[in-house]
């Protein structure tokens, strides 16, 4: 957002959304919503709508919820704790097929303990933890980090559940489904850093795969563009799902932009509350698609997935032609008749075909880490 034009709320979904904030225009013709208490305001309502419906199909939600079991845990990172799952897939421990995953889950606890945490979402989901993440994994299992989309505004929800249980079981790898903090209360970089906080400690004794979906698709390329800068061990792979990796250039000035599905409004809402004033928005952690070769030399085999009808589609190819060039493994993939957020919220008839190619993806890695 950084270079616009001035400009005012259209009717619609997004001028309903915006108008009880007090929104001027600052002298770059950015959108500007004036006091912590209407960023507040804002964000409740964009909780409380729903751009996609989400329909979980009945046999996702039965067949791969009754296979696992899921801990509710924390960790400790430098904005406090990080809430998450730890979701197994029955019959799987350390120790190969046992009758549960109670006992793995449970050595991952530490203590049990008052988790509140820092995110609005969290509230009543979470209600032990632990200081530090330790690995349920076995030697040939990698443990999946999975990041929910919303805007960075919106937290976890039902359906990401869902996606965590269907990863569990159909890879076999323990998933933690990751309850970050959210923006406005929460601007960046405190998700993010809760993430890298996580994956690190993760990555002290374990492998692992990040799959993130839309805000959580930036937060898994940040993740490793920071292991990278920092010279510390990376994740085995990276999924990401519509990433958002352009948070520098207005939506309404990006080429070819989609605004019947995200009105433009709800872009620019989202930026504003996510970023403050002081937030270098073109900066690489921020805007990935701003790094050089150098910066993204070591990234692990990638699968981006794109959508035809989403406006973040061209940045995300963008994304993977940068990762090539760069010498990294990438897979990408276009869905032509796909909208954005359709992998997670079951939108449309391509998602079956998402779900597989994922799955294909990480059953390849994985063969691969147990060779």
């Amino acid at each position: 957002m950084g270079r616009g034009r001035a400009w005012r709320p259209r009717q619609g979904e997004g001028a309903r959304l915006l108008r009880c904030a007090a929104v001027l225009p600052n002298e770059k013709g950015d959108l500007v919503v004036t006091t912590d208490e209407e960023k507040a305001r804002l964000a409740r309502q964009i909780r409380g709508t729903n751009i996609n419906s989400t329909h979980i199909p009945a046999h996702y939600r039965e067949h791969y919820l009754n296979q696992v079991t899921v801990e509710h845990r924390a960790c400790t990172t430098r904005h406090g704790e990080l809430p998450y799952d730890l979701i197994n897939a029955a019959g799987t421990t350390r120790d190969g097929p046992a009758d549960g995953a109670a006992a793995a889950a449970e050595s991952a606890a530490g203590p049990r303990k008052s988790a509140g945490g820092p995110s609005e979402s969290t509230a009543g989901r979470h209600e032990s933890g632990a200081d530090r993440y330790e690995s349920t994994a076995s030697p040939c299992k990698p443990v999946i980090v999975n990041m929910h989309g919303g805007g960075f505004v919106k937290g976890h929800q039902e359906q990401d559940t869902v996606i965590s249980a269907w990863l569990a079981v159909e890879t076999g790898c323990p998933v933690l489904d990751l309850d970050y903090a959210l923006a406005p209360e929460h601007p960046y970089p405190v998700g993010l850093e809760q993430c890298i906080d996580l994956v690190g400690q993760v990555l002290e004794t374990s492998e692992a795969i990040l799959v993130g979906h839309s805000a959580g698709a930036n937060f898994a390329l940040g993740i490793v563009i920071d292991a990278l800068a920092k010279g510390g061990a990376v994740p085995l792979a990276v999924v990401a799902d519509y990433p958002p990796v352009d948070n520098e250039t207005d939506p309404g000035e990006k080429p070819g932009i989609v605004t019947d599905v995200i009105p433009l409004d709800r872009m620019r809402a989202f930026n504003e509350l996510y970023f403050t004033e002081s937030t270098n928005r073109g900066e690489v952690l921020c805007s990935p698609i701003n790094a050089e070769n150098e910066q993204l030399s070591g990234f692990p085999p990638t699968l981006i997935i794109t959508a035809q009808q989403d406006p973040l589609m061209q940045e995300g190819e963008q994304m993977a032609l940068k990762l090539a060039q760069a010498g990294n493994e990438v897979t990408m993939r276009r869905f032509l008749h796909a909208r954005h957020g359709f992998v997670t919220y079951f939108v449309g008839d391509e998602w079956p075909a998402a779900h597989e190619l994922i799955i294909r993806f990480l059953r390849g890695i994985l063969g691969r880490s147990a060779e």
